[in-house]
């Protein structure tokens, strides 16, 4: 991604290769959510401004291409995850001027055309939501406001629509994105003191131990 979200670029894993590859820009006025992949390599984006979005899909191999349909086409969409399981998505989406969590399904046909649709919400206790991860297959790690805080923390959020679970203790600066897999750490890109980190729990298995942030970085991430 560009520093402004107005692009999308591929490029080597390593230094010493080619510049960047352009591969997506966005229109006038918009900008892209972060990029997420399904498990068969497939590369989802979402290019949105206010009152509108568009699912981009791009296949491996492919160029890419808008899906077939869009249930968000009317929303600002501020995060979009694939689950690992490439038949689910988990979306913030603004709904009457607040941030939502919301989950719907992915089909793809025979002849390539995805659908992607049928998006509800999960849960009412979250508010301003800033970002989400699936943590395993029925549970998602968001980042956002309960009602009874006034900072945005790190959750546990079933899909089921259970309760949702607060995550470690102490501060965090500011939180904006966060990322998770199954057994593994959670991890938060924060800014603290005008210095970006990535900060994960002293003890993954206690939910509520406390966050070490040992490295200067942001936007983590787990390969899909």
């Amino acid at each position: 991604m560009s520093a402004d979200e107005s692009q999308v670029l591929v490029a080597a894993p390593v230094t010493g290769q080619p510049a960047p590859r352009l591969l997506l820009t966005a229109r006038p006025g918009a900008r892209f959510t972060a990029p997420t992949w399904s498990h068969d390599g497939t590369l989802w984006v979402v290019e949105t401004k206010k009152d509108e979005s568009s699912l981009w899909v791009r296949k491996r191999g492919k160029p890419p291409v808008r899906a077939a349909h869009w249930g968000l086409g009317g929303r600002e969409v501020l995060a979009f995850r694939v689950a690992r399981d490439g038949v689910r998505a988990a979306v913030i989406a603004r709904v009457d001027g607040r941030p939502q969590v919301q989950v719907g399904r992915i089909v793809q046909s025979s002849g390539g055309a995805v659908d992607v649709g049928s998006f509800l919400p999960v849960s009412s206790e979250l508010q301003d939501a800033v970002d989400l991860a699936w943590r395993d297959y029925g549970t998602l790690a968001v980042l956002g406001r309960a009602k009874r805080d006034s900072q945005t923390l790190p959750f546990l959020m079933p899909i089921s629509g259970s309760a949702i679970t607060s995550l470690g203790v102490g501060s965090l600066g500011e939180p904006r994105t966060i990322a998770a897999a199954p057994g593994a750490p959670i991890l938060i890109g924060t800014r603290s003191s005008g210095k970006d980190q990535v900060c994960r729990q002293r003890s993954p298995s206690n939910s509520y131990s406390a966050w070490i942030c040992p490295t200067p970085a942001k936007d983590p991430s787990y390969p899909g």
